[in-house]
């Protein structure tokens, strides 16, 4: 079967059950431009058997069991498009290693997405933040985040972004002030014309909705937003 398709394949989708990996180390896959994969079955053999990767697709599991972030950094002049897939209604936080790989830089991922994960746990970011460095190829971003706030330091760490999906999971507790810092430090401006925005299950505050949406204000094009407000009538 793999001899059969192998001159035709673009893209690959492997089973979660059953790792495929030994088998296909027999082939020199170099026409393979997609993949999606469990992570599990994610190692550093891939940068070999795919030398042409560029869309990669893991199926993330809430506990974690093996970090994958040196097999992503390997992956990461050849990668550009990400999409971390939690299973459903998992809002767990990405290992924090993957955040030092997505702000690395050697990082060429354009387009990044995270689906029912949190980005990092709020508590350690600001143990890291030093470590992280400014990726300036992303231009699509989808993550899911514990408060408006949380969001803030990484859109500073990717100025190029011009298409932007949040999606508030709860309400911060311990940001505070502290990201006012990244902003500073990166001299943040926004470059982000499509802002997708929805927060289920959590209350947002009227004023700190706005002042989020003005940070977008010289380039927005297109809002798009969900949220149970404190006090509806202010949104006029």
């Amino acid at each position: 079967l793999l001899s059969l398709t192998y001159a035709s394949l673009r893209h690959l989708d492997l089973p979660d059950e059953i790792n495929y990996v030994e088998a296909l180390r027999h082939y020199h896959w170099t026409q393979i431009r997609s993949l999606s994969i469990h992570e599990n079955h994610l190692h550093e053999a891939i940068c070999s058997i795919f030398p042409s990767l560029e869309h990669l697709r893991v199926r993330m599991t809430s506990s974690l069991t093996q970090s994958i972030g040196s097999c992503l950094l390997s992956l990461s002049t050849r990668v550009t498009h990400l999409r971390l897939l939690f299973d459903e209604c998992e809002e767990v936080p990405v290992a924090n290693r993957l955040v030092e790989y997505i702000w690395h830089r050697d990082n060429r991922t354009q387009r990044l997405s995270i689906a029912n994960g949190l980005l990092v746990d709020e508590t350690y970011f600001f143990e890291i933040c030093s470590s992280l460095v400014r990726n300036e190829h992303l231009t699509h971003m989808s993550l899911v985040v514990a408060g408006l706030r949380s969001s803030i330091p990484f859109l500073a760490l990717s100025p190029a972004v011009e298409h932007l999906r949040i999606r508030i999971v709860r309400l911060a507790s311990r940001w505070l002030n502290d990201t006012e810092y990244c902003l500073e430090r990166y001299q943040w401006s926004s470059r982000v014309k499509s802002l997708r925005l929805t927060a289920h299950g959590a209350y947002v505050k009227d004023y700190s909705l706005y002042t989020y949406f003005k940070r977008f204000g010289a380039s927005l094009e297109r809002l798009t937003f969900y949220a149970q407000l404190t006090y509806n009538y202010m949104m006029r």
